[in-house]
């Protein structure tokens, strides 16, 4: 018996056979229908013209030598494929749903709080706020689509409002400049960072006997929110229920309450601590707050 090594194989009279069937099939088809013919190639033409135009088949010339190739898909192009359950698909789902420009996927807002002064009697909040934007149409940097608003109170009284300026163009709304625009360009589907703050400076305060920390999310779509508040110069209190999340829908009100997580130095050296939450699948009409006492 004939033993076959490596690549070599027998001829399969069966395969040779239905190989010459079909070609024999085919070309009788093509050969007495010319329209046929012309009809496969014009749709063969359509169809890499409409791969070229859309962008996902691209040329490119290196070093004299043409080649063709296929582009990646984009964030919101790809994103087609994630779960239901999934926060991108949320975003998305629910994004397109309200007919918004964009959606954030995540935003981390932070507080930090500092005593400041000669005799240390006046307190410094620091806060900022990291967005992640999926854009779901194309932004210019002209439009007036994101509007930032921090709710501190000028004419209160001993505290001021200090603007911090963060990594895009703002644009005033309000003379206190507590409101304005952030203007970025974004393509759809692509994602852009934005980093936004504002400085309170408190005089004559001392611990807070409560303070909190407020989120309220009028018109935005967002997939994970995260807040943390933060101090070297005193102890928070350790408080069950300190993560606050309300629900507005129509006439009703639903509250939901979770323990939050304390961080805490035990070093005596030190008094850093800090308190934060997660909160996932957040629609406009929702309000967010982290409390310490």
């Amino acid at each position: 018996m004939e033993e076959i090594r490596g690549d070599q194989k027998r001829d399969d009279p069966k395969r040779e056979q239905v190989g010459k069937t079909l070609w024999d099939i085919l070309s009788k088809i093509f050969a007495g229908n010319p329209r046929i013919v012309i009809l496969v190639i014009v749709g063969l033409v359509v169809i890499f013209l409409l791969l070229v135009l859309t962008g996902i088949l691209k040329f490119e010339v290196n070093e004299g030598k043409v080649s063709m190739r296929f582009t990646r898909q984009n964030a919101f192009a790809a994103s087609s494929s994630v779960r239901p359950d999934d926060l991108i698909g949320f975003c998305i789902k629910n994004g397109i749903a309200l007919k918004k420009k964009y959606v954030i996927t995540s935003v981390t807002h932070m507080l930090d709080i500092e005593f400041v002064g000669k005799h240390r009697d006046s307190t410094l909040y620091k806060e900022r706020i990291v967005y992640d934007v999926l854009a779901l149409e194309d932004i210019s940097g002209e439009d007036k689509v994101f509007k930032e608003d921090y709710f501190g109170d000028p004419a209160a009284k001993g505290l001021r409002n200090m603007r911090w300026f963060g990594t895009d163009n703002e644009r005033l709304i309000s003379e206190d400049e507590t409101a304005y625009f952030v203007h970025f360009n974004c393509k759809k589907g692509e994602t852009h960072t934005i980093i936004t703050g504002n400085d309170e400076y408190e005089k004559g305060a001392g611990i807070p006997i409560e303070y909190y920390l407020r989120y309220p999310n009028d018109d935005d779509v967002i997939g994970k929110l995260t807040m943390l508040i933060s101090t070297h110069d005193f102890k928070f209190r350790t408080i069950l229920k300190s993560a606050v999340r309300i629900i507005k829908n129509g006439q009703e009100i639903r509250q939901n309450e979770q323990d939050a997580f304390y961080n805490q130095d035990e070093n005596q050296y030190s008094s850093n601590v800090s308190v934060s939450y997660s909160w996932t699948k957040i629609l406009p009409g929702e309000e967010l707050y982290l409390v310490i006492k």
